[in-house]
This record gives structure tokens, sequence and C-alpha cells, in this order.
């Protein structure tokens, strides 16, 4: 799957509506926060042959901001970790909180696999309701193996929703929003891809400091 493999994808902010803090506006070309503007999708071919199972391995690495799931399967039931890197690969399920502001990173593969995830999959899942770590103002490092399945001639479709077009910045832990902002590094060290030649860190995007990931295949195996 070359188009997955050393996939960077980026939130990155646009748009004119009015921003507080370290957030960024990311209604894209509209003025307002429209239903259109809310969701960001890339989508991806599957290689391969038509109708196969696939299990596709990949690791990612990256900073972003949080949010919690419901009714799926967390990989990792690891606290948050406020400087070093976590886990929030979070299969099946949908948004805890569907009317919350926080960004969500989603993938959904089509045609329908029969997996138990349903064929959707999330890598922000960084908690439960009830605790502290679903909703913060503040970007986090996740560094983690995944795996999911997918068809020959199918699909993966990349997904950001953001219900208030305001995606947090690449700030760091504290969450202060007066604070200036200290963008975070990703340690890429023996990834099995590296970004875009023309990649720097921290990115920047117009001035603003966007969240971002990059994904590697490690491998392909049938189912």
């Amino acid at each position: 799957m070359p188009e997955l493999n050393g996939f960077y994808w980026e939130a990155s902010c646009s748009g004119t509506i009015d921003v507080m803090g370290k957030n960024c506006p990311m209604s894209g070309s509209s003025s307002m926060c429209s239903a259109a503007a809310k969701d960001r999708v890339k989508t991806i071919p599957v290689k391969g042959v038509t109708g196969q199972t696939y299990t596709i391995n990949i690791e990612v690495r990256g900073v972003v901001g949080t949010r919690c799931y419901t009714g799926g399967t967390r990989a990792s039931t690891a606290a948050l970790n406020e400087t070093g890197n976590n886990n929030w690969w979070y299969a099946g399920g949908t948004y805890q909180n569907p009317t919350g502001w926080w960004n969500s990173y989603e993938l959904h593969v089509s045609p329908s696999t029969g997996d138990a995830s349903g064929d959707v999959y999330y890598f922000n899942g960084s908690g439960v309701q009830g605790g502290d770590a679903c909703e913060r103002e503040a970007t986090y490092l996740i560094n983690y193996k995944a795996s999911f399945k997918a068809k020959g001639g199918g699909s993966l479709a990349f997904k950001i929703h953001d219900e208030n077009c305001k995606g947090l910045q690449n700030c760091g832990s504290d969450m202060t929003p007066t604070t200036a902002c200290t963008p975070r590094t990703v340690d890429l060290t023996g990834m099995s891809v590296q970004p875009p030649a023309n990649f720097v860190q921290p990115p920047t995007n117009n001035t603003w400091r966007p969240q971002w990931m990059l994904i590697g295949v490690t491998s392909i195996t049938s189912p």
C-alpha cells in the first residue's frame, strides 16, 4: 500500500473564524463552522486482489490532542503520559461525547470485513469517560503499533472531525491558554518510513503549529 506507507496526516489550520488561546481555525475556506467544514476526509485505495481480506500492520507516531470514544476496545489502559509516548489506538465504537469540541482522528474501512470493530478505528482514544484524559486543551505524543483488516479493491477513509472547527495546536501539555506555545517534536528514530523530504519539526502551517502524525506500514498479511 504505497499511499499508506509514509502517510503524513496533518490537522492543518486554516480559516477565518475567531479563535482564542492555543486553538487554531479549521474551517477551511468557510468563514463559519458549517456542517461541511467540520469534517476533513482523505481516501486511500486498498491494492491487492479484489475481495481478498488483508491484515495491515502499521506503526504510528505524532503529536495529537485527546478524545474519548465508547463502545469499542482500547489498545492500552495505561494512564495518559504527560511527557512521554502514548498508545491511543481504539478499535470500534463512536464518540463518547458527540457534541464535544475536541477533534477526532478516524479510520473507516470499506467494504466491511466482518471484523468486530465494525471497520472503524480511532488514533487518539486517550481515556475513558469520567477520567481526566478525555478532553484537554493540550496535545501529547503518540507512538504505537496497530493492526486492522481491509479488502483488496476497497478504500481507507481517514477523517478528522471537529465540531466547532477549532483545533488545538501542537503546544504541549500546558493547558493554560495564555502561556506561550511550546511545540513538541517527535522522535522518529527506528521508524520504517520517514516524513516527506520538505518536512521540518515542528511543522508550521502559516503562523500555526498543527497537530500531525506519520503512519508506516510494517507488513501486510492474508488474511
